[in-house]
């Protein structure tokens, strides 16, 4: 408070100067009787750009209290019966909520609380004479319902609520300044905020005892968006078709509703900036167009439904690829560089620092093509700037256009290993002093002659000759520039010999990972390791002699031709039938393999072809064996039944597999689990397989574990293994998978550590780390979606089961039994509608034991502590990281808050960023804005009533739903946040199904039942109510 140089409050306007380093700033904080009034307004940074709260408007409310705390008069009161003065407008915003909390955070005492909302029963002329009798009842504990100003507040537990009731108690605070009452009139402007809460909450009565069902219309207020041939956007609002007959329609300052007997229908909630829609047609000019399409069409879709044309649909968003053109100047003691990324006509002058100099882009319109929008190519140029000081250059201090490189050994360094490089992929001009340099000098291009004796060795030869083709450099001269750390040798006549001293440092280290043999003049190194010497030598462009009689293959290996079934014809992309072609190549030449490719791209269903065609060739007559976490055993066995019917395949999971270990040579594939192959080595030991196929295979990533160990007793004619996650990502995961597959390929551990494991991983050497990636990548297939992304659709959908633990299929079985008997007693009454509540409160159990044991309300005193409270969970971590680790970003949806909040607390603990958005959240815009601005952040949990609407979130290319949604139609929703207009990647959507449970009945019913229920299910309730008897047994069977 010192710092406050003045302060004045003006009604609702606490203001003031406060002092802020070497300057002030005009520090202001707007009060009001709701919460959502209070907001900061102050000058600085931290409010301008992200709306909290700053230490200036702290500093200047302290200031005031100092000041006029003590000796202030009595409140001032207002007309309409509000207090007056910032003391007072701050205790309204900031007093005590109601005390409630969601399920799996409740404590001992805590009691469940039910609201019911009573409104007039004459609600449409109560609406038109703009106030609405409002009453307000609760139920606690499952007790008689009596007014929510007689419920306890004070020295009580949090009371328990269901989502639906925390919305609305949160609205009921923001109308009533935090305290919250059982009686109210609502304004036109309480009125226009509070209905929109009301929608799918199941108690909404009209007078006592008549049920209102508040939804949207299925049939309602729609908004016509479409392009015009020239690219121009016109909109056009068309009105909800007539309702049924005495049907009333309400307005409001933000949309309309229908009313019509017990039911109420937000036609549309179109803003107020919007409502010129009404009176008629808009465009949007194609300069405006990508603006329009990021910020407000976003907007537009949460108030209104949205149709979108063809022409729309079509739109392609590119980024630009720069040609880059570099322009060098200078002499042997230094040189200087001018860095360009042409577009085209157009050239942009790099400057500074990557990124230094950058502003907004804004998305253009291509001139030829109306349906098409382009933005620079930045990250590539920024690419490029990292190269030029990776060589060695510096801004330029006189001329900000140019980079200079001092020095004439770095001058000799870039000429010799630098230069080749950027005339590969860059356009290189240089100026006549420039040219007089180079035509100076002799590049010694390494010629290299590689023989195949007839056997399993490779013999290598190295020469040094200039471009001219007569011997320069001695390998003796070589060695002694390698030694001065000199890249130029000056030769007689004032000439220069340029040698490549770092392609031969890293030949020199490639040599030794081949463990080679030196008889002199030549090397010979083993058949295993020619894919990597391959990689190696293509990597430098180094001359292979027309005297060899061996030549690195163009691609890494020559696939087989895999002859599929008719089944499988039908079913597998071209990158399968290749990945499997490559499977049946390492076979036939005794290799073991990693099929590392992304997540979603098929790697059982390209196993499971390659196991199918063995047999079918008659290769082999011993079973495979298939090692997985517990969670994948029966997506294995599910699979296997889907894509290769013909095997026989014994799962041996469970207490009873042990009888089965003896029927394992009678099967043509064998799936377990990690942790029982630990248990029972002993049996597994004893025999032989066709292949040990490792899937998730980081499970062996410690060499001295018992899994570890476990596998590399196995004895099989192949090894292979599948991860999602990119391998070199974790060189210790690297190493002991390769000492599984193909033991002492990557030397002992010893050796790996010191050859890379510090180097790149403490050191950051990044060609030790290229070194590694081509001594791997022979035996390593990784496919991307953007690589394969023309054999794909634009969306992919798809169902991962997953398994209960034991702990949860106890828990669901008692919630099952006595859910049934429940009901079933039930059944046989005049209960009116009991029944259907009894099925909806069994569901509701159910699946929150499906995703979490903690979203079950406590029973007895206090939060039971679960040991195994979820696989599905387990199953998502996995994911996740499988997700994030292929440079993913993901979007989590459930319908459960309480799901998200368990999920934000293990993202915390695993120190991984995220953004979340719920109902409660209040700068939904700024979070939204942070996760699609901050590349750093691969991970967004959003509630699905909260965020299935609304959103553009292209930053997103995968959505993960945690659990299913009564209707599909709203998950299709929220999954077109991230498969949207703008998104130029292949969006993955999983869906997380726990199996066996009524999360696998709700999902086939829906299939059943999917034109029915299409766009009408907006609750669990309506859902219930569009099931018949039967059906509703058969989800609690």
């Amino acid at each position: 408070a010192g710092k406050v140089m003045s302060v004045d409050w003006v009604d609702p306007m606490l203001g003031g100067v406060v002092q802020a380093g070497t300057g002030t700033v005009n520090a202001r904080l707007k009060l009001g009787k709701r919460l959502s009034d209070v907001e900061n307004l102050c000058s600085c940074r931290q409010a301008r750009e992200y709306g909290t709260v700053c230490p200036h408007v702290i500093a200047l409310s302290l200031k005031y209290l100092e000041k006029n705390g003590k000796s202030a008069s009595g409140p001032v009161h207002r007309p309409n019966g509000a207090v007056a003065g910032p003391v007072a407008a701050a205790a309204r915003a900031m007093a005590p909520r109601f005390p409630r909390v969601l399920g799996q955070l409740a404590g001992k005492g805590s009691k469940p609380l039910s609201l019911e909302v009573h409104l007039p029963l004459e609600l449409g002329k109560a609406w038109r004479a703009g106030k609405i009798p409002l009453t307000v009842e609760a139920s606690v504990d499952g007790g008689p319902t009596k007014s929510l100003d007689a419920v306890a507040v004070e020295k009580v537990e949090p009371y328990i609520v269901d989502e639906s009731d925390a919305a609305l108690l949160s609205m009921l605070e923001k109308m009533e300044g935090a305290s919250v009452h059982g009686e109210a009139e609502l304004t036109p402007a309480d009125r226009d905020l509070f209905f929109p809460i009301l929608l799918g909450h199941p108690r909404i009565f009209l007078g006592r005892k008549k049920h209102l069902l508040v939804s949207r219309a299925v049939e309602g207020t729609r908004l016509k968006v479409e392009l015009d041939e020239g690219g121009i956007l016109h909109l056009e609002l068309v009105s909800a078709p007539p309702g049924p007959e005495g049907s009333e329609l309400l307005e409001g300052s933000q949309g309309r509703w229908r009313f019509a007997g017990e039911h109420l229908e937000l036609l549309d909630s179109l803003p107020v900036a919007y409502e010129g829609l009404r009176k008629g047609g808009r465009s949007v000019a194609r300069e405006g167009l990508a603006l329009f399409l990021q910020r407000e069409m976003p907007l537009l879709e949460r108030h209104v439904r949205m149709e979108s044309g063809e022409r729309l649909r079509g739109l392609q968003f590119d980024t630009m690829a720069p040609k880059i053109r570099v322009e060098l100047d200078g002499l042997l003691s230094g040189i200087s560089c001018q860095l360009e990324a042409v577009y085209g006509k157009e050239s942009h002058v790099l400057t500074g620092m990557p990124g230094q100099n950058e502003g907004m882009d804004a998305w253009m319109p291509d001139a030829a093509d109306p349906k098409r929008y382009r933005v620079r190519g930045r990250a590539m140029e920024r690419t490029a700037q990292r190269e030029l000081l990776a060589a060695g250059f510096l801004p330029g201090q006189r001329a900000a256009e140019r980079y200079t490189l001092a020095g004439e050994g770095k001058v000799g360094a870039f000429l010799a290993n630098i230069l080749p490089r950027w005339r590969q992929k860059w356009e290189v001009k240089v100026t006549p002093r420039m040219e007089s340099l180079l035509s100076r000098c002799d590049y010694i291009a390494p010629e290299v002659t590689l023989k195949d004796t007839g056997g399993s060795w490779l013999t290598v030869e190295v020469d040094f000759r200039s471009g001219g083709g007569s011997d320069a450099l001695t390998p003796a001269e070589v060695q002694r520039l390698l030694q001065t750390g000199l890249s130029h040798h000056r030769l007689a006549g004032g000439r220069i010999a340029l040698v490549p001293t770092n392609d031969v440092a890293e030949f020199q280290e490639v040599l030794k990972d081949c463990q080679v043999r030196n008889d002199g003049t030549r090397y010979k190194l083993e058949k295993r390791f020619r894919g990597y010497f391959g990689e190696a030598i293509r990597g430098t462009g180094w001359v292979v002699s027309g005297k060899s009689n061996w030549k690195p293959p163009t691609e890494i290996v020559a696939y087989e031709e895999a002859k599929l079934s008719e089944r499988l014809e039908k079913i597998v992309r071209p990158y399968q039938r290749e990945g499997i072609g490559w499977l049946l190549y390492l076979a036939k030449n005794h290799f073991g393999g990693v099929l590392a490719d992304e997540m979603g791209l098929g790697k059982t269903l390209q196993t499971l072809a390659f196991l199918e065609i063995r047999r079918a060739e008659n290769k082999t007559k011993l079973p495979a064996l298939v090692l997985c976490p517990t969670s994948l055993v029966m997506n294995w066995i599910d699979e296997a039944k889907k894509f290769a019917p013909g095997l026989k395949v014994l799962a041996l999971h469970g207490a009873g597999r042990k009888s089965l270990l003896s029927k394992i040579p009678e099967h043509d594939l064998v799936v377990t689990s990690y942790a029982l192959l630990r248990r029972d080595i002993g049996e597994y030991e004893k025999l032989e397989f066709d292949a040990v196929i490792l899937d998730e295979a980081q499970n062996i990533k410690n060499r001295t574990s018992q899994t570890a160990v476990s596998v590399k007793k196995l004895v099989s004619d192949h090894r292979m293994v599948l991860t999602g996650t990119p391998l070199e990502n974790s060189l210790l995961d690297l190493w002991s998978i390769y000492d599984f597959l193909m033991p002492g390929y990557l030397g002992t551990a010893t050796d790996f550590r010191d050859r890379y494991e510090i180097p790149v991983a403490k050191l950051g050497d990044e060609r030790a780390q290229l070194r590694l990636r081509q001594r791997v990548r022979p035996f390593l297939l990784r496919r991307t979606k953007a690589e394969v992304a023309k054999d794909l659709p634009a969306k992919i959908e798809q169902i991962a089961y997953c398994e209960l633990t034991e702990e949860q299929k106890g828990v669901y079985r008692q919630i099952l039994e006595e859910g049934r008997k429940q009901v079933s007693e039930l059944s046989g009454t005049a209960s009116g509608g009991r029944d259907r509540i009894a099925v909806l409160t069994v569901l509701m159990r159910l699946r929150q034991a499906c995703c979490h044991l903690g979203l079950l309300p406590p029973a007895g005193a206090g939060a039971k502590v679960w040991n195994e409270p979820s696989g599905k969970m387990e199953y998502f971590l996995d994911r996740l990281e499988e997700a994030i680790s292929g440079g993913h970003r993901i979007l989590v949806f459930s319908q459960f808050v309480s799901m998200l909040k368990l999920v934000q607390e293990e993202l915390k603990r695993r120190k991984t960023p995220y953004c979340y958005l719920d109902g409660g959240t209040l700068d939904r815009a700024g979070e939204v804005d942070r996760f699609q601005r901050n590349h750093d952040i691969p991970v967004f949990l959003i509630s699905l009533k909260a965020g299935g609407t609304g959103l553009n979130l292209t930053g997103a290319d995968t959505v993960i739903h945690f659990d299913p949604w009564w209707n599909p139609a709203v998950e299709d929703q929220a999954t077109a946040r991230a498969h949207r207009i703008g998104q130029n990647k292949i969006v993955s959507s999983y869906k997380l199904i726990a199996r066996d449970t009524v999360e696998e009945k709700i999902v086939r019913l829906q299939e059943r039942k999917k034109e029915l229920f299409r766009g009408t299910l907006v609750s669990e309730e309506d859902f219930v109510r569009g099931l018949d008897w039967s059906e509703l047994q058969e989800l609690l069977n």
